[in-house]
């Protein structure tokens, strides 16, 4: 460990918004100090620092009585204020529209299916596949938005969005869209997804938990809103001037997402603190969490779970079209599945913290509504029925989301949640992208839709099941890492991990 002695240090965070500030004893020849360590190069961002001399302490690096004392003018972040809430309110619509588009993708899949003459699993895949890249990239986006920033990170998002979809408007074959509609505006819904849940969390403390979830309704308000909208914009302008409206739309978004800047940072005062050390770890992958039973036991029920959950909204105003029902009402579906979802998961994080219920429990309800009324679907022949559905899918849909994500990061200690999150949604990215495309093999093959919600449901029902399993293991988490509070000193302890960022001064 590179101990600097001799060195005065006046400063308030080391660690300012991903941006490591790191000092050292020499001369200071260009804008960068690097510092060598165990064969590793760290560079160190110098250009808020003041660079004095002082004649009084002999220095080691130089033939000459003087030492580099050095002032960083660091900012803090000024949580819970009002402009605060401005981005809680910005990054809330961007999920909206963004997450809106994967998940509506059902009202486009019968126009496309219709006019390109391909097979429904063929055409399924460019819908999956989107979802699955807006997963997948996560800690790719998550790595720009350490790198570059949440703000910048979130608009290039946007505007690759608006590329992608004015390509996608002329897109000449089904094969252009997997292209320019499943990759490039996938990707760039990564992007802004992701900056918004890294964001909100840096600008809040007190009202974090409220904060979050207020962007995390983005699936549920995204089909309420956007399913609509996109069915009205597909009867009255046709599927290719849809894609151009969606583009302003989403144009809109990189407007929102300009609020992601520095405005909730505040100059601070300044305190002497002398620096005896400084440890930088990079550990890279941690394998230790599949040593963790219950985190596995989670990745299989959530693996089972996403074969058969989300199919149902790919092909719904499809199976309404087979019950003669017309597709402006087969989109006012996705409305009620919605609006309950955001009921749900609004209040199910609310009721498993006042019901002393082990949520394992509410996962197996969820589960059991879910997968019955998903295979009831294809037995239904009225339009009430299909809205009783959509009630019953919608609250249990929204229920399962949240539940699991209290599950997933309380089964994992403090410092392996971005980790252990990041390997849940790249994971969840398979069945998100192969499962759709099964069921409209399966639908080509037998020519009815039962087979397909026959999978889709016992796929759900069985994940339940398994969720059962974690009954019999310890519930007790990881005790977060030690720390030595009997040290005069001031130990900054930087990981280089995706979302994380730790900074201990004692």
């Amino acid at each position: 460990m590179p101990k600097f002695r001799n060195m005065s240090l006046s400063f308030i965070s080391a660690y300012d918004l991903g941006q490591q500030s790191v000092a050292k004893c020499s001369k200071v020849d260009s804008l960068f100090k690097t510092i060598q360590y165990h064969n590793r190069t760290v560079k160190a961002d110098m250009k808020n620092v003041v660079v004095k001399c002082n004649e009084d302490i002999p220095c080691r690096c130089s033939s000459k009585p003087s030492c580099v004392a050095v002032r960083l003018k660091s900012r803090e972040n000024e949580q819970d204020s009002c402009w605060s809430w401005v981005i809680c309110f910005c990054a809330a619509i961007s999920n909206i529209i963004v997450i809106g588009l994967s998940y509506s993708y059902g009202i486009l899949f019968p126009v496309l299916l219709e006019y390109f003459k391909m097979d429904r699993a063929t055409t399924a895949w460019v819908g999956s596949t989107f979802s699955a890249t807006t997963f997948l990239c996560g800690p790719v986006a998550a790595n720009l938005c350490n790198r570059y920033g949440c703000r910048l990170t979130a608009i290039s998002g946007a505007v690759l969005c608006v590329l992608g979809l004015l390509l996608t408007s002329q897109a000449p074959s089904i094969y252009t869209m997997f292209i320019s509609f499943s990759l490039v505006v996938g990707f760039g819904c990564c992007c802004v997804y992701t900056a918004c849940f890294v964001i909100v969390p840096r600008v809040f403390q007190k009202r974090r938990s409220l904060a979050v979830g207020m962007i995390s309704l983005g699936p549920g308000g995204g089909v309420m809103v956007m399913a609509p909208t996109m069915q009205f914009l597909v009867d009255g302008f046709g599927w290719r001037k849809t894609f151009l409206v969606l583009a302003g739309i989403t144009g809109f978004t990189s407007l929102l997402c300009c609020a992601f800047d520095s405005k909730t940072l505040k100059e601070v005062g300044e305190s002497n603190v002398s620096l005896n050390q400084i440890e930088v770890s990079g550990d890279g992958f941690d394998t230790s969490i599949f040593r963790n039973k219950r985190y596995n036991v989670l990745l299989v029920t959530s693996f089972i779970l996403f074969l058969g959950l989300h199919n149902v909204q790919v092909y719904l105003v499809e199976f309404s079209g087979t019950l003669n029902i017309s597709a402006n009402d087969a989109s006012i579906l996705y409305f009620y599945i919605g609006v309950f979802s955001t009921i749900s998961r609004s209040s199910s994080g609310y009721i498993c913290d006042i019901i002393p219920i082990n949520p394992v429990f509410f996962v197996f309800t969820g589960t059991t509504i879910a997968g019955s009324s998903i295979i009831l679907l294809s037995h239904t022949t009225s339009y009430i029925q299909l809205v009783i559905f959509s009630v019953f899918y919608g609250f249990s849909e929204g229920l399962l989301c949240v539940v699991l994500g209290i599950l997933l990061l309380n089964s994992v200690s403090r410092r392996q949640r971005s980790l252990a999150y990041g390997v849940f949604l790249s994971l969840t990215a398979v069945p998100f992208a192969a499962s759709p495309p099964f069921i409209g093999f399966l639908v080509d093959t037998f020519g009815t839709y039962s087979p397909g919600f026959c999978f889709s449901g016992i796929s759900v029902i069985v994940s339940g099941f398994c969720a059962l399993l974690l009954l019999f293991f310890d519930t007790t988490n990881n005790r977060p890492e030690r720390v030595d509070t009997t040290s005069t000193s001031a130990d900054i302890c930087v990981e280089y991990k995706p979302m994380v960022e730790k900074m201990t001064v004692v």
